[in-house]
């Protein structure tokens, strides 16, 4: 639970840091890749890495489910996990359009955020 509890804080720390560069520092958003990314910006940018994450968050999810009796946490963990469900087939999705070289919707680029959802959306967006 440890191991997980500090990637997954390492993890938030990354997004903090792009929320850094782009309000504070004010760079251009391709440009945020918080601190991982100033030493191996190739690596922010790989599908790999992002898919890579939200398996190991799926997975530990699932693992320590049954650590977490009941109540709240129970709930809450349970909550949890069903997103995580979620955005690793997200995840997915765009890994296999990188792969295959096939964009949803027609897209001229792989559609970034809520995949699934992406139909509802506005394409400004």
């Amino acid at each position: 639970m440890q191991v997980f509890f500090l990637i997954t804080l390492a993890h938030l720390i990354e997004h903090m840091a792009q929320a850094w560069e782009l309000w504070v520092m004010n760079w251009a958003r391709p440009d945020c890749l918080g601190l991982l990314g100033l030493l191996s910006p190739w690596l922010m940018k790989s599908e790999w890495l992002h898919y890579g994450y939200a398996l190991f968050m799926l997975i530990g999810l699932w693992a320590l489910r049954p650590y977490i009796k009941s109540g709240k946490a129970y709930f809450w963990w349970s909550v949890a996990l069903w997103f995580q469900f979620y955005h690793h087939i997200e995840h997915a999705l765009l890994l296999g359009q990188k792969l295959f070289g096939v964009n949803f919707f027609n897209s001229p680029v792989p559609r970034r955020r809520v995949i699934i959802l992406a139909p509802l959306f506005p394409s400004n967006r």
